[in-house]
């Protein structure tokens, strides 16, 4: 199982959020090089990509030069161009506005959010946010790769639902 840090950035700088409020925590390539080296995966949630604008595509170009990185992004296909040029990991909710079929020479890139009963061929890996053990373990039953985000399953309880990858927010990863 690896492990992975969430971020949300806007204009270039990241925050987590704490009890439903944005907390500045730095900026995204200072906290890149002070994450502890287990740490393989950086799953972001872009606030300015949400409305269109792709002013941080410059900082995930350099960011894929040390780490894995996906990016929470709309359905929309020069958005998803853009990301995969920039070798980083598209994750998109499920069930998708368009035809994911499109993508298939960079299907490794495409990951599907999946909240209950969401499911979708086109995609690599599967990301979900809960703490529930049996929903995790049918995901992993698909074959999939299961990308779960939470900050209450500790390591082994992680690793014993074959989950691939356990994401908890900045604090909490090290």
């Amino acid at each position: 199982m690896i492990k992975g840090i969430r971020m949300i950035i806007r204009d270039k700088t990241a925050f987590m959020k704490e009890k439903g409020i944005l907390r500045r925590i730095g900026k995204p390539m200072d906290i890149l090089n002070n994450i502890p080296k287990d740490v393989k995966l950086i799953h972001i949630i872009d606030l300015n990509v949400k409305t269109g604008n792709t002013t941080n595509f410059d900082l995930y170009n350099h960011m894929t030069y040390k780490i894995n990185i996906e990016v929470e992004t709309p359905a929309k296909e020069e958005i998803i161009k853009k990301l995969f040029a920039v070798k980083a990991r598209a994750v998109l909710k499920l069930p998708c506005t368009i035809d994911l079929k499109k993508f298939a020479e960079n299907i490794r890139l495409l990951v599907g959010i999946v909240k209950e009963k969401e499911r979708e061929e086109n995609v690599f890996d599967y990301y979900t946010e809960t703490n529930n053990i049996k929903f995790i373990k049918t995901l992993v039953k698909t074959e999939k790769r299961v990308f779960v985000y939470s900050n209450e399953l500790g390591e082994k309880e992680a690793e014993d639902t074959g989950m691939f990858a356990l994401i908890q927010d900045y604090r909490n990863s090290g």
